[in-house]
């Protein structure tokens, strides 16, 4: 028998929705915290980001399904008012999973996984730092810093900066500047 998860905004209704839920799952399968096979997020993109980050170590084996009860629900695959319809979908296998591509940053503090972006951001002084892309000089850049996106996270963060939306099913990552300096001492990226 298949496990399940339930990760959950708090608020009253998320929490409401969450325990409808469990009665209807709990009639074909197991809610299991520590080693689910399925991972429902029932808030918005915050409430997603989070799922995957509490399951991060089981990343290659668990599927995670949204149900929007949140602001933002570029994450989400069902609205509030779908949670039976996702019941049915579970139950006869009709739910599809897509794979999705993190980012994966390591520093002197440790390893670090992002769905949406990864910044290296210094809003008080210009830094210079030298892009390297698979170990290829690419750039010096001189700027606040700089904006790396799956095509996830394009929608996010990126998109403010300027960058362009990607096709989630694309593996592409795109870089992009944040406040960066251009003049004639000084071309990069944005030039």
């Amino acid at each position: 028998m298949k496990t399940y998860a339930i990760v959950c905004k708090q608020d009253q209704e998320s929490i409401t929705l969450s325990e409808k839920l469990k009665e209807q799952l709990n009639t074909f399968l197991t809610y299991n915290e520590k080693e689910p096979d399925i991972v429902i997020s029932v808030g918005g993109d915050g409430t997603m980001l989070y799922s995957v980050h509490k399951y991060i170590d089981a990343i290659d084996r668990v599927a995670f399904i949204g149900i929007h009860t949140g602001t933002l629900g570029f994450l989400t695959d069902y609205q509030r008012d779908e949670y039976l319809q996702l019941v049915l979908d579970i139950q006869n296998g009709q739910h599809r999973i897509y794979e999705r591509h993190l980012l994966e940053v390591s520093c002197l503090e440790g390893t670090y996984f992002a769905l949406n972006e990864v910044r290296i951001e210094n809003n008080r002084r210009s830094q210079v730092m030298d892009v390297y892309i698979n170990d290829e000089y690419f750039e010096t850049f001189r700027g606040n810093g700089l904006c790396v996106s799956t095509p996830v996270g394009s929608t996010a963060y990126n998109k403010s900066l300027g960058g362009a939306v990607i096709n989630t099913c694309t593996g592409l990552m795109q870089l992009s500047e944040i406040a960066g300096i251009h003049h004639n001492a000084y071309r990069s990226l944005g030039s």
